[in-house]
């Protein structure tokens, strides 16, 4: 790899925010904590570089798209969802060369690389940073493997591509019955999802209003938080939790709220 070094070249991409910020204590947990150290034991002839930790002169943007182009190996956190990270991201993805998916376990995976394996890691508990440091040195083993052949959603869909171009008239068929296939679980999958919000909207609506209070988690954002910081909060209780004016009037705080509700479950 360039910049004089015999060691080939492992590049990290993902969120890595200013001095002091989250996205830069997560990034350094990440590349420190978990990354660096698999290395250094495991993989002595790679050297692990981050975008800010690139020393040579030069324009920083293509300096890390030419690593991200060239590097035999890349490593992605895709944690907090980082525009940046998924830019790059898919330039790696066009490239094809083998790429590692890394993120961290209280974030979803985005659906568009869903399909591709990635490494869940945590920095609450020892043994998960280890169980994480475990996954991803079995997943270098098998990226560096001479005839590793990376696969993501771009190289798929170009071998879609190519498969259609070669293809004789009875395989064509057979893509079409595929692809038709395809829709129609994915339609079907979409109806199911409405359906449990329906069944999970009716069963709300036909609890008792204790219930819906205790189904109801308590953030910022939820319904009883608005009520708790309102003037007119006992009306409000009532309008949200299906209080009497009468009730709702006298439970005036939480535990009248909740005293409120479970006298009118009583009396049903």
């Amino acid at each position: 790899m360039a910049d004089g070094n015999s060691k080939k070249l492992c590049f990290v991409i993902g969120p890595i925010g200013g001095q002091g910020t989250d996205e830069r204590r997560h990034a350094n947990w990440l590349l420190d904590g978990i990354i660096k150290p698999v290395f250094d034991v495991y993989f002595p002839h790679y050297r692990v570089e981050r975008a800010d930790k690139i020393d040579a002169p030069g324009i920083i943007h293509s300096q890390v798209i030419s690593r991200i182009i060239d590097a035999p190996l890349v490593i992605a956190d895709m944690s907090l969802h980082n525009a940046n990270a998924f830019y790059e991201l898919a330039i790696r993805h066009m490239v094809g060369l083998p790429t590692i998916h890394m993120i961290e376990k209280k974030w979803a995976i985005p659906f568009d690389v869903a399909p591709k394996r990635a490494i869940p890691f945590s920095l609450n508990e020892y043994d998960e940073v280890e169980a994480a440091r475990e996954a991803l040195k079995g997943a270098v083993e098998e990226a560096i493997k001479p005839d590793f052949e990376d696969e993501n959603p771009i190289t798929h869909a170009r071998g879609v591509v190519k498969l259609r171009e070669n293809a004789s008239d009875a395989m064509r068929v057979v893509l079409d019955e595929m692809d038709s296939l395809k829709r129609r679980l994915n339609r079907a999958e979409m109806t199911a999802q409405l359906a449990l919000q329906h069944a999970s909207t009716a069963m709300f609506k036909s609890s008792t209003p204790l219930e819906k209070l205790m189904s109801v988690p308590f953030n910022s954002a939820s319904p009883l938080s608005a009520v708790i910081s309102s003037s007119d909060m006992p009306e409000k209780m009532g309008e949200i939790y299906g209080l009497s004016p009468s009730n709702s009037s006298e439970s005036f705080g939480i535990l009248g709220a909740l005293k409120g509700l479970a006298d009118e479950s009583g009396k049903k």
